[in-house]
């Protein structure tokens, strides 16, 4: 699986609005400038964060953008969860039933998409456990021990 450079970008987002000395919101323009990307694209990102309640999105005069949760309770799984969406790495299509069709029998090509199918579940589901066990806190405790 590849992630996107979204998740990148929200990661360093989530990051920077969890910072102890950050005072008021920050705003679209703020995170692009600061990331060196367009407002627009910054926008997509931040939309997503907020539509996944992972931030707080204030309008007008001091408006901008606030953690909606507490760093020690927002993983690195609900950032990517955010952006890149829940669905499972691969998507059945039939093909093996197609193509071996006339080589095996259905019970055959059913277990084999079964274990093929089997297997990818499980690496996701570990995958989606490391990724919820690693807090937004700890990313910032390691960033301060690292200097």
């Amino acid at each position: 699986m590849r992630l996107s450079g979204a998740v990148e970008q929200a990661c360093c987002i989530v990051i920077s609005l969890a910072h102890p000395d950050l005072r008021s919101p920050v705003t679209n323009q703020s995170l692009a400038r600061q990331m060196g990307v367009s407002p627009t694209y910054i926008t997509k990102v931040t939309r997503k964060l907020v539509t996944a309640q992972l931030i707080t999105s204030a309008r007008g005069a001091g408006g901008g953008f606030r953690l909606a949760r507490a760093s020690t309770e927002l993983t690195l799984w609900d950032i990517v969860a955010a952006v890149e969406g829940t669905e499972s790495f691969v998507q059945y299509q039939g093909v093996a039933e197609r193509m071996f069709a006339r080589q095996a029998d259905d019970s055959k090509i059913k277990r084999g998409e079964v274990s093929i199918l089997g297997a990818f579940d499980r690496a996701q589901a570990r995958w989606a456990e490391t990724l919820q066990s690693v807090t937004l806190q700890d990313i910032i405790r390691e960033l301060a021990n690292n200097g």
